[in-house]
């Protein structure tokens, strides 16, 4: 496996399986196992992730100090230009905002810019698409152009919306491999 998760995050996810959701129910190989495949990821994967994002996400800001630098299409740049009262070019030249061809700009600038101390985004109505759409947006250009498309790490250690995605994976793994000897013990009616 090329890219490792962070240990730790394994352990943790494997610690809740075994000790709180269903204790004694998998033995820890099953839960390794189940741990490597819910970790390919298709773009209907995607496309649920994206559905649940918003309710997965806990508002810790974290995407926003450090993922950069963050792509802003020129007519985003100008609609937080024109809602904050803030002159593009002045805009430009203070948050460090780089053109790459005219149209789509980079802001290096970690935390945002934007990201108020109590992790608020104070352009949240005008967020960019980049913004809007994290984590998908990330695990489209970061996992699915991968010969092997999988959840890149960095995702899962950064991010509590693709942790909660992740182990719901893992454990509706765990649950439909089980499925024949559950109806072996007559909990299939």
């Amino acid at each position: 496996m090329a890219e490792m998760f962070e240990p730790e995050f394994l352990a943790v996810i494997k610690g809740i399986i075994l000790e709180k959701i269903i204790p004694g129910s998998f033995s820890a190989a099953q839960i390794d196992d189940a741990l490597e495949k819910a970790r390919i990821v298709n773009e209907l994967d995607v496309v649920q992730l994206l559905q649940k994002q918003d309710t997965l996400c806990s508002k810790c800001g974290c995407c926003c100090r450090i993922c950069t630098p963050i792509a802003i299409k020129k007519d985003e740049l100008s609609q937080i230009s024109n809602y904050l009262s803030y002159p593009l070019r002045k805009m430009r030249r203070d948050l460090n905002i780089t053109t790459k061809n005219g149209q789509i700009f980079d802001m290096y600038q970690s935390p945002c810019f934007f990201l108020s101390k109590d992790n608020v985004c104070m352009v949240y109505s005008f967020r960019p698409f980049v913004c809007r759409g994290f984590p998908a947006t990330h695990m489209i250009t970061e996992g699915l152009e991968k010969s092997r498309p999988t959840v890149p790490a960095y995702l899962v250690v950064i991010c509590k919306a693709v942790q909660a995605w992740y182990a719901q994976r893992v454990i509706g793994r765990l649950i439909s491999s089980d499925l024949p000897s559950l109806k072996l013990h007559g909990y299939d009616k």
